[in-house]
């Protein structure tokens, strides 16, 4: 994964997944993940995000402090109905996360991760985004 960059252009939206971890997606317009995390609030704070890149943001439970920060920061922010993302997080991560150890040994439904994967629910906010708001920005 490539840390943010101004090499990065409006074509590109950074999705957040509040909560007590903060997931964090960054991707192209074509809903390719360019750069994905699992922050604290304070990390938001001090994120460098794209200039012009569209700011999601999941309208889920702890959105408010997480709205002010990315506010506080310039960004402009859109809310994005988060209603099941975490289990299309969830899918995501089977999907690009292969299988280890004894995990190999079940089936995909039957494996959990082993860390928090709210960055890979904000991956599924930004991708809902896309999907509601036509295939590209």
């Amino acid at each position: 994964m490539t840390s943010g960059s101004d090499t990065v252009g409006p074509s590109h939206i950074a999705a957040f997944d509040p909560g007590r971890n903060v997931g964090y997606a960054l991707i192209d317009d074509a809903g390719r993940l360019i750069e994905k995390r699992v922050l604290t609030e304070r990390d938001v704070s001090t994120l460098t995000l794209p200039e012009g890149c569209i700011v999601l943001l999941g309208d889920g439970t702890g959105r408010d402090a997480l709205h002010a920060t990315l506010q506080r920061a310039g960004h402009e922010v859109t809310l994005v109905d988060e209603r099941g993302t975490s289990l299309a997080g969830r899918a995501l991560w089977r999907e690009h996360e292969p299988a280890r150890g004894w995990q190999r040994l079940l089936p995909s439904g039957l494996r959990s991760p082993d860390q928090p994967i709210d960055d890979y629910a904000a991956w599924a906010i930004a991708l809902r985004f896309l999907e509601t708001s036509g295939s590209s920005t």
